[in-house]
């Protein structure tokens, strides 16, 4: 499932980031189970989804944003009516 240079690679990654050594095997546990959590985590999406997203974003905004409500203070507007 991984090759001894991604093994190796990945050591090196994480001494880097929390400053302990991983045996080989110790590595290879701990990769393979990252990247089985990723494979079940990440879904690509196509240009389809991903514009249908940012329109539905928008839309969201928008609504927000006439509605009188202040996202910086999580408060109504003081004049509005809402």
């Amino acid at each position: 499932m991984l090759s001894d240079e991604k093994i190796a690679k990945f050591q090196a990654l994480y001494k880097k980031h929390f400053g302990e050594e991983l045996s080989k095997e110790e590595a290879y546990d701990l990769g393979a189970k990252l990247l089985r959590m990723v494979q079940l985590v990440y879904k690509p999406i196509t240009e389809k989804e991903y514009q249908e997203w940012q329109n539905r974003l928008k839309d969201r905004q928008n609504k927000i944003s006439n509605s009188g409500y202040d996202t910086n203070t999580l408060s109504y507007q003081q004049g509005n009516d809402n």
